[in-house]
């Protein structure tokens, strides 16, 4: 653990220091005022809440929320990293929670049944007995009488591709944002860009401040 760690577990309260720092090697250390510190760390939040308000902003689902809504909002918003093939939510799981879509790309797919309906044609046929001639064995021949169409269903599981999302989508809005207890994810949600980053939001954050 860095010094400058250290110290900044107790940079921001004013109390006595818990514990004691001596040096075991040769060692470089950069001090900072507490005063310059805190303003340093004040200026980099500002920094990061005026970015996700301009981001916000550039938005069409929150763009219309008034300038408080979105500057509470910025205080929720959660920033995530995802590779290739990782998933942002299933469908089944509870739908919590909505992403903002900062860069890469994500396809949305939903479970499907194919059902395929088939007629097959088959032959009724009849059965005739007769005598062979002089013989007296009796003969049996069978000709077609008609034909009578068959339907024949199957079902086959699949999954069908919906939409790519990109930058300044959102994703899981539709599912999140439905008041109901336990509503689930209709959909799946899966990173297909090497690299992506999102804003992740609670729903109930969102529908608290959409409603102001």
């Amino acid at each position: 653990m860095h010094a400058l760690t250290l110290a900044e577990n107790q940079s921001h309260i004013q109390q006595r220091r818990s514990c004691s720092l001596h040096a075991v090697v040769d060692t470089y250390i950069l001090t900072v005022p507490k005063d310059k510190y805190k303003k340093a760390v004040e200026t980099c939040k500002n920094r990061v809440k005026n970015e996700k308000m301009d981001y916000l902003k550039s938005v069409e689902l929150v763009s219309i929320f008034q300038r408080n809504s979105l500057k509470m909002l910025t205080k929720f918003l959660v920033k995530k990293h995802y590779n290739k093939s990782q998933t942002l939510y299933k469908e089944g799981e509870v739908a919590d929670r909505l992403y903002f879509v900062l860069s890469g790309e994500f396809k949305v797919s939903k479970k499907i049944v194919v059902v395929n309906k088939k007629q097959e044609d088959h032959e009724i046929v009849h059965e005739a007995v007769h005598n062979q001639g002089s013989s007296g064995r009796p003969k049996t021949s069978a000709f077609p009488l008609a034909k009578q169409r068959e339907k024949k269903t199957t079902r086959k599981k699949g999954v069908l591709d919906l939409i790519i999302v990109t930058e300044r989508g959102v994703l899981g809005d539709e599912d999140a944002v439905m008041e109901a207890d336990g509503h689930t994810y209709m959909t799946t949600c899966e990173c297909i860009s090497k690299t992506a980053d999102v804003y992740e939001l609670k729903a109930e954050d969102f529908l608290r401040e959409g409603k102001k």
